[in-house]
């Protein structure tokens, strides 16, 4: 059969009607051809032609002196308008309110409107461009905090080496220094280990340095070493360390000169800055992370040549001492420092704060309520989410709940949360209090505990025991049930009315560690950014704000006492109080 458009130019939107009606009652049977034209003239002359000047039809429903009308002053909008018919029927949605079914339906009516027209070639002469419209869920995804910049500053272009730059002996070096940093060496009275993240963080650290040695200094890749930073000075025998040293006092200079200058570039105060150019840092909590690595590389340095009688190297050893010393600066530049970032935009205020928990938690529904259909308006509940939806909104809501009731002192005491046991089924746990280790999360009865590890600041003795409180909620439920619903199982009917559970919504993720919080993959989460990140997005996503973790601790320290927070949660529906 011949097309009945082939021939036939569009200049206006009514010629392509006409053609489009042609098309649907040639190839479609009389009754669905009038109703799908009956969809798109709809989508056109309620949800479209009002952008260009239409008036706005008044009823539910489009009378037919409406339709004709529509149809008339369609011979007023040229063709090649019809490309930003798009956005402008999402935005006469957003103005109308229009329930989410229609939405999609007209939507849909439109879209296919406009893919007929793209093929005719009556419409050759419109330089078609790709529309392409991302759906509600779609739109939803993008509100992720993740690439939002909170300052207009650029950053620095990268100069950090790659591992695989590095020479096999600087590589057996980084790897030894980590070794160093985070296992026991009793003899060598240097310090306390640290964490996994901290002495990662010190290799970064140093990757950096050795890049700025490499790209900047003009120091070939082979000759890198450790004693490109701190140069070692063998300690003569039964010399006392607080006795001056002409050579110590010499190699502490060198190293306050390198890193002097190191800082310097940082911030941009150099001529050979513009090697490598972008704005200079503005915060000296950069220069302290500079200098804990060198003090860090110092005493490795010290240790690594085995030196006996290293004696209290923290205090008498001159390079250590003058590092030290400008670590002390630094920090003093700390207390006084304003933050570049926009505060505003990462701070929540107390309502805020409360109404940000409370939407985390609705969050956990098996079903989201969504728009109904009728012009009435309405909701009703949606589809059922898959597990995996629903464990990663738990663990949100949880990684919420506990920091905001135990406020550790540190984030990343809960990233590193360990289940102390093999947690059944029936929910018994064959561990009590003196057997939980530190670092640890554990039911004792009807009661779970968490155990602190030993806090490494000094003169600090946090409560190692917290007992985690098991508020309740406006509906009924309490916080120990979304803690065992995620440990111990959940169980919830799908939409043909069957039941099924899982031990627990953590093993949606197939979780090959012990860890309470697990990221998608079944990985630990191992550093704290990608941790932060649970909140930080929905954050955004629900309030606009961009808020890490070591924020909400600022904040939950800052908010109202118990007291009060006591009266503020019941003022919102909440039953405080322990079970």
């Amino acid at each position: 059969m011949d097309d009945p458009c082939a021939s036939r130019s569009f200049v206006t939107l009514y010629d392509a009607w006409l053609g489009y009606e042609q098309s649907m009652q040639t190839a479609m049977t009389s009754k669905k051809a009038d109703a799908t034209l009956a969809q798109v003239q709809t989508a056109l002359v309620r949800y479209t032609l009002p952008a260009w000047g239409f008036p706005l039809p008044k009823g539910q429903r489009l009378t037919r002196e409406e339709r004709e009308q529509g149809l008339e002053f369609l011979k007023q909008v040229q063709l090649k308008q019809l490309q930003d018919a798009p956005k402008l029927q999402d935005a006469l949605f957003e103005q109308l309110q229009v329930a989410g079914n229609s939405r999609r339906n007209y939507r849909w009516a439109l879209n296919n409107f406009i893919a007929w027209c793209k093929e005719q070639p009556g419409s050759s002469s419109v330089a078609w461009s790709d529309i392409k419209r991302s759906t509600p869920r779609q739109r939803e995804r993008k509100r992720s905090g993740t690439h939002v910049r909170l300052t207009n500053r650029k950053a620095r272009q990268s100069y950090r080496l790659a591992v695989e730059q590095l020479t096999p002996t600087l590589k057996q070096e980084l790897e030894t220094f980590y070794q160093f940093l985070t296992q026991p060496f009793p003899t060598a009275r240097l310090s306390s280990p640290v964490s996994a993240a901290t002495a990662q963080q010190h290799q970064q650290q140093l990757l950096r340095i050795f890049g700025w040695l490499h790209q900047v200094r003009a120091i070939p890749l082979e000759d890198l070493s450790f004693h490109c930073l701190i140069e070692f000075v063998p300690i003569p025998p039964r010399l006392h360390h607080s006795d001056a040293h002409p050579q110590d006092q010499v190699a502490a200079r060198k190293t306050v000169e390198l890193t002097q200058s190191y800082l310097e570039w940082l911030r941009g105060k150099q001529p050979e800055s513009s090697l490598l150019s972008s704005e200079g840092i503005q915060s000296p909590h950069t220069e302290l992370k500079v200098l804990d690595t060198l003090l860090a590389v110092a005493k490795f340095v010290y240790w690594q040549e085995k030196q006996p009688n290293l004696g209290n190297i923290e205090v008498e050893f001159p390079t250590v001492a003058s590092l030290r010393q400008l670590r002390i600066q630094a920090g003093e530049k700390v207390k006084s420092h304003q933050p570049v970032s926009d505060r505003s935009k990462q701070v929540l205020e107390w309502t805020e704060f409360l109404e940000f928990g409370e939407g985390l938690r609705s969050e956990c529904a098996p079903r989201f309520l969504q728009s109904t259909q009728s012009q009435q308006g309405g909701t009703t509940l949606g589809p059922l989410r898959t597990p995996s939806a629903i464990a990663l909104s738990y663990q949100r809501f949880l990684l919420f709940a506990l920091l905001t009731y135990l406020s550790p002192e540190r984030p990343t005491v809960l990233r590193t949360l360990k289940i102390s046991a093999l947690l059944q089924s029936d929910g018994k746990v064959e561990n009590s209090i003196s057997s939980a280790g530190e670092g640890s999360l554990y039911r004792e009865g009807n009661q779970w505990w968490v155990h602190l590890p030993v806090s490494r600041k000094r003169g600090q003795e946090p409560r190692r025991l917290l007992a985690i409180p098991n508020l309740q909620y406006a509906d009924g439920r309490c916080f120990h049930q979304y803690l065992e619903e995620w440990l111990l199982v959940y169980s919830y009917e799908d939409d043909k009315g069957m039941s099924w559970e899982v031990p627990g919504l953590r093993s949606c993720f197939n979780p090959q560690h012990a860890y309470l919080f697990t990221m998608k993959n079944g990985q630990p989460y191992h550093s704290l950014p990608a941790f932060s990140r649970l909140l930080s997005n929905p954050t955004y996503r629900i309030t606009g704000k961009i808020v890490n973790l070591q924020s909400f601790r600022q904040m939950i320290i800052t908010f109202p006492k118990p007291d009060t927070l006591k009266a503020e949660l019941e003022n919102l529906g909440h039953s405080v109080g322990l079970n």
